[in-house]
């Protein structure tokens, strides 16, 4: 008999664990790599 069911389980439970690596960066860094936040930030503050 095959244990398809819980050899796929079992391949399931193996999970490769991924570490957030938090950068520091200035706040003006960010705006520059990344322009669409700061433009969503600029138009909850009132400047587009």
């Amino acid at each position: 008999m095959r244990r398809g069911r819980r050899g796929k389980r079992r391949r399931r439970r193996r999970r490769r664990r991924r570490r957030r690596r938090r950068r520091r960066r200035r706040r003006k860094d960010r705006k520059i790599s990344k322009p669409h936040i700061s433009l969503g930030l600029g138009k909850s503050i009132g400047e587009v």
